[in-house]
């Protein structure tokens, strides 16, 4: 495998854990991100191009930066989807009950529609 080569990965968790999953998720994403921010400015780059006209180290912290705020664009993308999925489960409305679980009322209708039938031939009005 190469470096820096990403890959996605799938693993199921109980619906009630997803929140904390993604909490973890997010947290994480927050302490890269400041990580980051804080090593572009310690190094100065602003500063190290404009007083010591450092160019290249300054590209090369450029290009540090910009890699790792492309890895938290892809981690907070997958938290953004994950978060739209789970607000569309929870306004979802519920599933219908299971057609053997309803196997009571369905024989009940038919032994309805029997009693009207039979009536309806005997002349009887329903």
């Amino acid at each position: 495998m190469s470096e820096g080569q990403r890959v996605n990965i799938q693993y199921s968790v109980q619906v009630e854990e997803l929140p904390s999953v993604l909490e973890q998720l997010l947290k994480q994403a927050e302490t890269q991100m400041l990580q980051a921010i804080n090593e572009f400015l310690k190094h100065g780059v602003a500063r190290s191009i404009m007083v010591h006209e450092n160019y290249l180290n300054s590209a090369e912290k450029i290009d540090s930066l910009r890699l790792k705020l492309a890895d938290l664009d892809y981690r907070l993308s997958d938290c953004s989807s994950m978060l739209k999925g789970l607000a569309q489960m929870r306004s979802a409305p519920p599933e219908p009950e299971p057609l053997e679980n309803r196997m009571e009322e369905i024989q009940e209708a038919i032994d309805y529609t029997k009693q009207m039938a039979e009536a309806t031939q005997d002349g009887e009005e329903p």
